[in-house]
């Protein structure tokens, strides 16, 4: 009797520890200081199970910089912009709405890549060149603007003409916004 009742406790515990990882969304970040291509640096993290990281808020920023060993260099990440659809987005999925703060262009005619650099300066570029980069394990909270269940911010850019933000779709919501290439 004594041991289904702290069966059932445990049981309880653990759900509730799951529900909130799960919920709030947890993230960590690693550095790597062999350098590569945005594309060599994607695979490199996939072959660990991680992702290029995606960063939300200054307070992920402030995490990624503490696993930076060299702050004057920079680190790929995994934010992009894809020419062919005019868009940005994380390999995550992540919600790209205060990255986009942090950008300067927000248009371009080839496909750019993100790097941040150790003071927290983000810096698109061609994606060939040869970087350190920073993978991240976990995934970010769901965007909690709303209305969180009509899907994730996205900004779509017109030719020679300003970002506007739409909304993907829900059921893209939550999924990598895979794209081939860099």
């Amino acid at each position: 009797m004594w041991s289904f009742k702290l069966a059932k406790l445990i049981l309880l515990l653990c759900f509730l520890v799951i529900h909130k990882k799960i919920t709030k969304g947890s993230v960590t970040y690693h550095g790597n200081d062999t350098p590569g291509s945005r594309s060599d640096a994607r695979q490199s993290c996939e072959q660990r199970g991680y992702n290029l990281a995606s960063f939300t808020s200054q307070d992920d920023i402030n995490k990624m910089k503490n696993v930076m060993t060299d702050p004057s260099h920079y680190y790929w990440t995994g934010l992009m912009f894809t020419h062919s659809t005019r868009s940005w987005s994380f390999i995550d999925g992540a919600d790209i709405t205060f990255a986009m703060t942090k950008i300067t262009s927000q248009t371009y005619h080839s496909n750019q890549c993100v790097m941040i650099r150790g003071d927290g300066t983000l810096n698109p570029t061609h994606c060939t060149e040869g970087r350190r980069f920073i993978c991240q394990d976990g995934h970010h909270p769901a965007p909690t603007d709303p209305p969180s269940s009509s899907g994730q911010r996205k900004f779509i850019c017109y030719k020679w003409l300003v970002c506007r933000r739409s909304k993907l779709p829900a059921a893209r919501a939550f999924k990598p916004l895979g794209f081939k290439g860099t």
